[in-house]
């Protein structure tokens, strides 16, 4: 579970060793950035708007946007792809049934 503490912090050191050395070549291919995508699950930026009681960080609007935001300082499309998975999960979290809650944000 990735903490909330210095998560600005965490975000740029995150962009920096694995979103900048690829956004080049994202940019020329035009392609998904998978390299930047799988390690955000690695490190657990995808369950950051995921409520603890799921086993997520228990995150907020605010630190969605911090993250988004300093993401996008090396990468706009690994913070818009990071944007729309926290925005998909939150629909999840605030307007999913039990049902839905229990089966897909632990998983996320």
């Amino acid at each position: 579970m990735l903490s909330l503490e210095n998560l600005e912090q965490k975000a740029a050191e995150f962009g920096k060793a694995f979103v900048a050395p690829h956004t080049e070549s994202i940019d020329k291919e035009a392609r998904f950035p998978k390299e930047a995508y799988d390690e955000l699950k690695k490190q657990g930026f995808m369950g950051l708007l995921v409520p603890k009681e799921y086993g997520g960080s228990g995150g907020n609007c605010l630190n969605h946007a911090q993250v988004c935001y300093t993401l996008a300082q090396f990468d706009a499309s690994t913070a818009l792809c990071y944007m729309m998975h926290n925005v998909a999960t939150a629909c999840i979290a605030t307007f999913g049934t039990k049902g839905q809650k229990e089966e897909f944000l632990p998983k996320i």
